[in-house]
């Protein structure tokens, strides 16, 4: 309808006034268009003609009026109609898709068997240990002279070192460098000089000096993490991962402790750790300070998030250009995700603490 003849008709309001148009506001569609009369009111057409509120004076101007407002509101009713079948269309692809991954990967409320459920999400740990240099070989030998004092000093956090430890007797002149290595080789000296030749973990003493305990499943994942000293918490670092294939708990004055599978073990060089900052991944505690950990050897950690720690893990062992360790690497990552049924382009991306800090 072209619009422009409605200038200057005569209008009835329905409260007897009479009006006349002159002015109308076009729009693209016509239940906004706008008439505006002599003296400066303004009144919406479409709504003021179907709401019987004015009414052209001449019969053949009103009809043509509400010819074009039928008109309108049957494009407007087609489209509606489109739309809602464009919407159904849309609802049943979205529903077949979803059908299709639930049988893919279902989620972990729902992963069952029969009445039992696979695996509880939250039972992997990230494990603690103090820094150690190995002289040279870090986490494979005993520590330089050097990381000793650190370890051994009163501001140290490693408690072990700087109370009960042999290296602190060799730092008070009351052992030897080859009582250092005797015990190495044959005894106990540190749960960290062994850490990445045996890969076996230990729950660690309360502040009592008695054994905790753990329920550590097998098939759960340990992360090994790290802080340098003269580092904050929030530098942290991850330097391995394995898989444990039998847990043990405590027995009297023992300690817990876990081995793992002999091929599903990761580790990272010095340079390679600084790439993989715990604190990157892990949320951390509620409350003002995320960024904390206490005084145990271990935390509890979300599949998801191990999932996402090996997988840049195997992301890091691609750059050494090694394909026989990059295959290694990558089963690992695979057995994995099949045990927690999760594809790789599932895994989430690192949301954690340190992440957020402002």
């Amino acid at each position: 309808m072209d619009l422009s003849i409605l200038i200057n008709q005569k209008v009835l309001h329905k409260d007897g006034t009479e009006l006349i148009v002159a002015k109308v506001i076009e729009s693209k569609r016509l239940d906004e268009v706008s008439i505006v009369f002599e003296g400066g009111r303004n009144f919406r057409l479409m709504t003021c003609v179907e709401k019987g509120i004015i009414t052209f004076k001449d019969p053949k101007i009103q009809q043509q009026v509400l010819d074009a407002i039928d008109e309108h509101n049957g494009v407007k009713a087609q489209i509606k109609i489109q739309n809602e079948e464009n919407e159904k269309i849309a609802r049943e692809v979205n529903r077949k898709k979803a059908e299709e991954e639930a049988k893919k990967s279902p989620p972990l409320h729902k992963r069952r068997t029969g009445n039992k459920y696979i695996r509880k999400d939250n039972q992997n740990i990230a494990y603690k240990a103090t820094y150690c240099d190995g002289n040279g070989n870090w986490f494979t030998k005993p520590c330089s002279l050097e990381c000793r004092e650190k370890n051994c000093s009163k501001n140290a956090r490693a408690e072990f070192c700087k109370t009960n430890s042999l290296c602190k007797r060799y730092i008070d002149g009351q052992v030897t460098e080859q009582d250092i290595q005797n015990n190495y080789s044959t005894g106990f000296l540190c749960y960290e000089c062994r850490l990445l030749v045996d890969y076996k973990v230990y729950a660690g003493l309360d502040y009592t000096g008695k054994p905790f305990n753990w329920r550590l499943n097998d098939n759960r994942l340990v992360v090994l993490t790290t802080i340098k000293p003269g580092c904050a918490e929030v530098d942290r670092v991850i330097f391995g991962i394995m898989l444990v294939d039998k847990s043990y708990p405590k027995d009297g004055d023992k300690e817990a402790y876990a081995t793992t599978y002999p091929d599903c073990r990761l580790s990272l060089t010095e340079a390679e750790a600084e790439e993989m900052k715990y604190w990157d991944y892990s949320k951390g505690d509620k409350g003002n300070r995320p960024i904390q950990w206490t005084e145990r050897l271990w935390r509890c950690q979300p599949d998801s998030v191990c999932a996402r720690i090996l997988k840049d893990m195997v992301d890091i062992i691609a750059k050494r250009n090694n394909k026989e360790q990059l295959d290694y690497a990558q089963k690992f990552l695979n057995k994995f995700l099949e045990m927690i049924k999760m594809d790789e382009d599932e895994i989430p991306e690192k949301d954690g603490a340190r992440l957020h800090i402002k």
